[in-house]
């Protein structure tokens, strides 16, 4: 159908179990939904709308609490399968996709300067890499994960469980389902997690999910009552189904700056009007009060909320579209104060000109069939920019010479210029490099992970890191290191309309100490998934 949009994801959970009257209704609602299609509006054609709205005090869950309710609740399951999301339609999209898979391969070239076979003066702690949880315990694919390191813990979340580990040895010191972890009963996914290092604090955020005739659609915020993740949690559910008519909240994001937590989404409906923006002050989501939101919508989709390391008084956020030669840069006020927050924007960041990649063909025997073809996405920002002084810091995944390649960007944001950026991939002209996370440190130094294939050496999937010092040179981050190959190809992350769902909530975060770690995916026996966790950090350069 002409202007169709890919909606499915309202409906994400497919369990491979008997057809129940209730997912009957989502179906009936979901062919009425995709039978109103309506043409994308321009960003510049957006109306930005602003409205307030109130949220219950939490409710306090300690860890005696979680592990009496997975009693009730068992283990994340059964087998679910995680549906794609698109903003744009759904037969653009696969337009875009052919025409990427169609050009002609070249070899991607490098600024002289860069040193390819390094990862940029970054090395890996080999003592601290290490496994995380797995589709064995966590049974939704694609996993979706993603992860943050505080003072002594590294917390992971992905869909369905919550794993905490100790940051010295790798020890796993707690893991619980999302369901327990909450206290609720409903499919839980879309997680995120970041440590507030100024106050200590974890904070993890979830969606649930809408389900006729209702549509209640709850987002749990849990934050944690000191700076132990083990402990107990003051619990929120806000019910972002009301923030847009119903729309289903899709791709959640979680950023800060000094004063709030801030929270972005894609609403997902028959008349998609952009994307959703709403912030909590910290003063009151730390102490467990209620509060009120200042919520915005009509924003350029996806947009990636920041990591603010400072106390810039303006706090930015970003979002790329599939195909252009602009980034768009928003600026949000007052975050704390829902009378007086404000955004202002999109202001036009002129980048080279870009376009959505081609997705990543599999080694044998997997090869290059469509089912097996590895989703590489749409060119969103996925994952949180990282925000330092007036600088912003941002990748995601395009087309270069053929092959999925992705690419960082650091933005004036006092001028909404680009004062750096550059490609970085496995092999010049064989590898798909794709679904990268980026995070800075302080002193402007950056950190990426992502993830790499290349059939001509029979190397499945590649979890890859690299970094840059502030005092590099312009340009790109180079081929970086492999931290973990898989030793098979991801079959069990299956989208009937998109292929193998991989990686796009993999992160990347500087813990207090000033090293980054990383959470990625990897492929174990029988092709379900797995994911590694390291930290990394800078070589230290002789006086």
């Amino acid at each position: 159908m002409s202007g169709q949009y890919e909606v499915k994801h309202m409906s994400r959970l497919v369990p491979r179990i008997a057809p129940s009257w209730a997912a009957i209704a989502i179906v009936l609602l979901l062919t009425c939904i995709r039978a109103n299609v309506f043409a994308a509006g321009q960003v510049n054609d957006r109306k930005v709308r602003r409205v307030t709205m109130s949220v219950a005090a939490a409710v306090s869950r300690d860890q005696n609490q979680m592990r009496k309710d997975a009693q009730t609740y068992a283990k994340p399951g059964p087998e679910i399968e995680l549906h794609n999301h698109l903003t744009i339609p759904l037969e653009k999209y696969r337009a875009l996709k052919a025409a990427a898979r169609s050009m002609k391969r070249t070899p991607r070239s490098l600024p002289s300067a860069v040193p390819l076979a390094t990862g940029g003066g970054v090395v890996l702690d080999a003592s601290l890499n290490f496994d995380g949880t797995d589709q064995h315990y966590a049974a939704a694919h694609p996993p979706d994960t993603h992860g943050a390191a505080g003072n002594t813990q590294y917390v992971e979340v992905t869909n369905h469980a919550i794993d905490i580990y100790d940051k010295a040895s790798g020890a796993l010191l707690f893991e619980s389902g999302l369901a327990a972890f909450y206290g609720n009963t409903s499919f839980t996914a879309d997680s995120r997690v970041l440590h507030d290092p100024i106050w200590d604090r974890w904070v993890v955020i979830s969606i649930s999910y809408a389900f006729p005739p209702d549509f209640v659609q709850p987002m749990f915020v849990a934050v944690s009552k000191t700076g132990d993740a083990t402990g107990p949690y003051w619990i929120y559910n806000i019910e972002v189904s009301a923030l847009d008519n119903n729309a289903f909240l899709d791709f959640p994001q979680l950023g800060m700056d000094q004063d709030s937590i801030i929270i972005t989404g894609n609403p997902l409906s028959a008349n998609f009007a952009g994307a959703e923006l709403f912030t909590i002050a910290k003063a009151r989501l730390y102490n467990g009060m209620e509060f009120s939101i200042a919520r915005f919508s009509g924003l350029q989709a996806t947009l990636a909320p920041p990591i603010v390391s400072d106390q810039n008084p303006n706090t930015y956020l970003i979002a790329a579209t599939p195909e252009n030669n602009v980034l768009y840069l928003y600026a949000l006020t007052d975050s704390s104060r829902p009378s007086a927050a404000d955004v202002t924007g999109p202001f036009e960041v002129p980048v080279a000109p870009y376009t959505i990649p081609p997705n990543a063909p599999q080694p044998s025997p997997c090869g290059d069939a469509p089912r097996n073809l590895v989703e590489t996405f749409d060119a969103r920002f996925t994952n949180a920019s990282t925000q330092v002084g007036r600088f912003l810091y941002q990748t995601h995944t395009i087309n270069v010479s053929g092959l999925a390649t992705p690419k960082f960007y650091k933005i004036d944001t006092s001028t909404h210029t680009l004062v750096d950026s550059g490609i970085f991939f496995a092999r010049a002209s064989t590898s798909n490099d794709f679904n990268a996370s980026i995070a800075a440190d302080a002193d402007n130094n950056i950190y990426v992970t992502w993830t790499s294939i290349d059939t001509s050496l029979n190397r499945n999937a590649d979890v890859r890191f690299a970094g840059k010092r502030a005092s590099a040179p312009v340009g790109s981050l180079g081929n970086g290191i492999p931290v973990f190959t898989s030793s098979t190809c991801i079959t069990n992350s299956f989208d009937g309309a998109f292929g193998q769902r991989w990686g796009d909530y993999s992160s990347v975060a500087v813990d207090p100490q000033g090293n980054a770690w990383f959470v990625n995916e990897k492929v174990i026996d029988g092709g379900f998934w797995g994911s590694r966790i390291g930290r990394l950090r800078f070589k230290q350069v002789p006086p």
